[in-house]
């Protein structure tokens, strides 16, 4: 018998700003996952969560759908100068 997180694994993925510079958004992306062909592509995969803190962003996704499709998940950190307008 196989377990949940054998049928739907999941990915972490972290960005962080540079040295000096403050977290002031975030984003993120998943790359392959899908299966079929367009215009009736489905995606197997989904978001969990994109949590921000300070300087860095943690984004996570995992298999709504069992895929032998490659995937992975991106998190996007957008920085600034601390203190600058």
């Amino acid at each position: 018998m196989r377990g949940a997180y054998e049928e739907h694994p999941s990915q972490q993925a972290t960005a962080i700003c540079p040295s000096g510079k403050i977290l002031v958004g975030t984003g993120f992306d998943i790359f392959g996952g899908k299966s079929g062909t367009s215009p009736n592509q489905e995606t197997d995969v989904m978001m969990d969560f994109v949590i921000p803190g300070s300087i860095s962003v943690i984004a996570a996704a995992h298999k709504n759908e069992a895929t032998s499709a490659n995937w992975s998940a991106k998190a996007i950190a957008i920085c600034a100068t601390a203190g600058t307008p």
